[in-house]
């Protein structure tokens, strides 16, 4: 591998530990790119999507699981009286 091909793997790997890196979830992926020697945020998408195959922005890590589950309104909750359809009077 030659030295140009072994030094864009690395800033590539930086790239996607920092993208996946809980503490900067909310740092824009431009910012990301400068950070690793990236001209810009097209750049590095360029080259994210040809090596893992998917956008950086798609990449980043998941939401909390309290953030991704929806929140439900207590009578819609399953068991209650207005879910088995029974109404009270």
């Amino acid at each position: 591998m030659p030295v140009s091909a072994w030094i864009r793997h690395q800033r590539l790997e930086r790239a996607r530990l920092d993208l996946s890196r809980p503490g900067l979830e909310a740092a824009p992926v431009y910012n990301i790119a400068s950070r690793w020697g990236f001209k810009d945020h097209a750049t590095l998408s360029r080259a994210f999507r040809s090596v893992y195959g998917v956008p950086p922005t798609a990449h980043r890590c998941p939401p909390l699981a309290s953030e991704a589950t929806p929140k439900l309104r207590p009578q819609a909750l399953p068991g209650s009286s207005r879910a088995l359809g029974v109404h009270r009077r």
